[in-house]
């Protein structure tokens, strides 16, 4: 099974619901989960492309709450430098609308495209 890690279970997790503005429902939050591969030799390029972004997005974004750049490492400990992983948390689905229309997203894709191979996003209820 892929993504499977040998002696780690399963384990449920119960989403949580922010409640909305007006308190009648109850509106999910948004988490983005993107996982980038790097060219060979990009990794540190693009590495400080992306925390540079994350911390744009923070500051300029109030429906962003969270913007993590993980470094994957390796069983021994050292950097997995064929993969970058972001966790994003938004406080709900306007406010990944409001990301994805930054007027900076443009150049930010446009800078990082020749430096990766592959990108997986994945977008989920929190």
């Amino acid at each position: 099974m892929r993504g499977a890690v040998p002696g780690l279970e399963a384990r449920a997790i119960r989403a949580t619901l922010a409640p909305s503005a007006t308190g009648e429902n109850a509106v999910p939050k948004v988490a983005i989960h993107v996982e980038f591969r790097p060219k060979p030799g990009s990794h540190a390029a693009f590495d400080a492309l992306i925390r540079e972004h994350a911390k744009l997005t923070v500051a300029e974004e109030p429906g962003c709450e969270r913007f993590e750049v993980l470094q994957p490492m390796k069983q021994d400990g050292t950097p997995d430098e064929s993969r970058i992983i972001l966790v994003e948390v938004y406080t709900d689905q306007a406010a990944v609308k409001a990301h994805t229309q930054n007027p900076r997203m443009p150049k930010v894709r446009e800078a990082y495209t020749p430096l990766i191979e592959d990108r997986i996003l994945t977008m989920c209820a929190l």
